[in-house]
């Protein structure tokens, strides 16, 4: 079987704004409630954001898995305290000719020790972290998070109407439309997500860019 490649992906990346349809700029505004007057600080926002989706799944969704700093990490801390050992086992005379060429062994060998520390400790988290999985779609939970951020920004409450079934709940309209916002424009910029977008509200980490 042959072995994985190296993963990759990076915690940094570009992204470039992504073109709303003028379809979508209406709908948008009319989930809002909004006049035209702040429409285009609305569609600068929601642009910028959806044009970070395909950089945040490879810096979020795609990083290595814990399995692999686990078995990257694992060797170094050992070879980091084999060579530690070595080092603080020199004669003086091997010792006395590195510190004078700019190498004190004492002083290598504590950084390989603290390397080979924290090599332990990164390894038993990885270890950790996988037994719990790996929190799904973060990506799509980041832009759905920034979205609502706009959605809140700019939303207009309505004055509580009537209709033949009685009073209307305005919280009750106010989440309709906010889902209606993040799924007008996940839409316009081909991102998929569930219908029951409601799972995704909570407040990932954001990606560096």
């Amino acid at each position: 079987m042959p072995r994985p490649g190296p993963n990759n992906s990076s915690p940094r990346f570009y992204a470039y704004p992504h073109s709303l349809s003028e379809r979508t700029k209406v709908e948008l505004l009319s989930v809002l409630n909004l006049d035209s007057e702040l429409a285009g600080k609305v569609f600068a926002e929601a642009e910028k954001i959806l044009g970070t989706y395909p950089g945040a799944v490879e810096a979020l969704d795609n990083e290595p898995s814990g399995a692999y700093y686990r078995d990257q990490l694992k060797p170094i801390g050992r070879d980091a305290f084999d060579l530690s050992v070595r080092l603080l086992g020199l004669n003086d005379y091997l010792a006395d000719t590195l510190t004078a060429n700019g190498a004190d062994p004492n002083v290598i060998a504590v950084a390989l020790l603290n390397l080979h520390s924290a090599a332990t400790t990164l390894v038993k988290q990885c270890e950790s972290a996988d037994s719990r999985g790996k929190p799904q779609r973060l990506a799509l939970r980041w832009v759905i998070s920034e979205l609502r951020n706009i959605f809140n920004r700019y939303y207009q409450d309505c004055d509580e109407e009537q209709n033949n079934h009685g009073a209307i709940n305005p919280l009750s309209m106010r989440e309709a439309d906010e889902e209606e916002f993040i799924k007008f424009a996940l839409a316009d910029a081909n991102i998929s997500a569930p219908n029951n977008i409601r799972q995704y509200f909570n407040e990932p980490e954001s990606p560096a860019s």
